[in-house]
C-alpha cells in the first residue's frame, strides 16, 4: 500500500520544460554532439524527477527526445534484455559506444595538447573547452590541475599575459585563471576608456566655439609626415609601397630594395590617399621602341574583351626637342627613381 501511494504521489514533468533538442547523428562531430545531448538529458532528468517515473515511461521519453535519425540508430542496436525490460542506462551505454567507441587515449591527448585560444575567443570559453577536453585523456587525477595550467600558459593568445604567467613562480591553476581574467578585463576596460577619450576629443574639435585642443604630433617613419601617434591617422596605413610592394609605408620611406619589374594598376583607379604629393616620382625604362600599345585580353561576362594596360607610372619622360619653344620650363625638386632603386 505504501509503494502504491508513493507511485501515485510521484511528481510528473515540470510544465513548460521541454526535453533536449534531438541528437544529431548525421555530421562528422557526432561524439561532441552526443556528449552535449547526454549532459542536457541528465540535467533534464534531474529537473523533472524522472527517476521517480516508471521505467517504461523513462525509456519512452528518452526515445522520443533523441529524434528520428537517432531512433533509426537505436533500432539497429542489439540488447541482451527484452524491450519491456530495457532501461535508459542500457540505451545510453549503447549510444556511448556508438558515438565515442573505445577512447583513443593518444588521440584525445593530442587534441587536448594542441588546443590554443582562438582569435577573438574569450578566456572563459577557452578555459571551459580545455577542462572538457582533459576529461577524456585519462590523465591521473593528481596531475589534472597542472596539465590544465600548462595548457592555458602555452595556449593563451595574448603574449603579454603569457609572459606574466611565465615569470610567476609556484604558479597554480587558480592563480593562472585569476591572472588571465584580470588581464582580459583590463584590456576590455582599456579599449572602452580609449574610445571614450577619442570621442571626447572629437567632440571638443567639432563643438562650435570650443578652444583648440593641443595634440602632440610625431614624425612618422612610414609616411614621412607629422601626425598623432595613431596608425589610423597615418596616410600610409593600408597602402602598398610602390618600391617594394609591401604594405603600410610610402616608397620614399622604404628601406627595402625591389628588383626591376612591372607594376600595373587597375584601370580607372584613383587613390586619393597615396603619396602622390611626395617629392619622389617613379619612372620605368623602355629598352626599345614599341610600335603598338600594350594590350591584354580578359573574359568579361563570358566574353573576351581587349583592354589597354595602364602602367600606373607617376611620371613620364619626353625629349626636350618635343617641347614647344614657347613653353616655360620651371625647375623642380622632385627626384626620379626607377623600380630597381636607381
Amino acid at each position: 500500500m505504501e509503494h502504491a501511494a508513493a507511485a501515485q504521489a510521484a511528481p510528473g514533468p515540470v510544465a513548460g520544460l521541454r526535453p533536449p533538442q534531438p541528437l544529431n547523428v548525421t555530421d562528422t562531430n557526432i561524439s561532441e554532439n552526443w556528449r552535449l545531448f547526454r549532459q542536457k538529458w541528465q540535467n533534464y532528468a534531474v529537473i523533472t524527477n524522472l527517476n521517480q517515473q516508471p521505467r517504461t515511461y523513462q525509456v519512452a521519453l528518452f526515445l522520443h527526445a533523441i529524434g528520428d535519425e537517432a531512433l533509426k540508430v537505436y533500432n539497429g542496436f542489439k540488447f541482451d534484455t527484452a524491450d519491456d525490460q530495457r532501461t535508459v542506462d542500457e540505451i545510453v551505454q549503447k549510444f556511448e559506444t556508438f558515438a565515442i567507441g573505445e577512447i583513443n587515449e593518444t588521440y584525445e591527448r593530442y587534441i587536448f595538447n594542441r588546443r590554443n585560444q582562438h582569435e577573438g575567443e574569450r578566456f572563459e570559453s577557452f578555459l571551459t573547452t580545455v577542462r572538457s577536453l582533459v576529461k577524456t585523456c585519462r590523465y591521473c587525477d593528481d596531475c589534472l590541475n597542472s596539465l590544465i595550467r600548462d595548457r592555458i600558459v602555452l595556449g593563451i593568445k595574448d603574449s603579454t599575459t603569457q609572459q606574466i604567467l611565465l615569470r610567476e613562480r609556484n604558479l597554480t591553476l587558480e592563480k593562472t585563471i585569476d591572472i588571465c581574467r584580470a588581464a582580459e578585463n583590463a584590456t576590455l576596460q582599456g579599449k572602452m576608456f580609449r574610445a571614450e577619450t577619442i570621442n571626447k576629443v572629437e567632440a571638443l574639435k567639432t563643438k562650435e566655439g570650443a578652444k583648440s585642443v593641443k595634440v602632440k604630433l610625431m614624425h612618422c617613419k612610414y609616411c614621412g609626415r607629422q601626425h598623432v601617434q595613431q596608425r589610423q591617422q597615418c596616410p600610409a596605413y593600408g597602402q602598398n609601397c610602390r618600391h617594394c610592394g609591401k604594405s603600410n609605408h610610402f616608397a620614399k620611406q622604404c628601406r627595402n630594395k625591389r628588383p626591376m619589374g612591372t607594376f600595373v594598376r587597375n584601370v580607372g583607379h584613383i587613390d586619393k590617399t597615396s603619396d602622390s604629393d611626395s617629392s619622389e616620382v617613379f619612372v620605368n625604362v623602355v629598352s626599345q621602341k614599341v610600335s603598338q600599345d600594350i594590350k591584354c585580353e580578359m573574359i568579361v561576362a563570358d566574353r573576351p574583351v581587349t583592354f589597354l594596360v595602364d602602367t600606373g607610372f607617376s611620371a613620364n619622360l619626353l625629349p626636350l626637342s618635343n617641347v614647344p619653344k614657347t613653353t616655360v620650363i620651371a625647375p623642380t625638386d622632385k627626384q626620379l627613381t626607377m623600380w630597381n632603386g636607381n
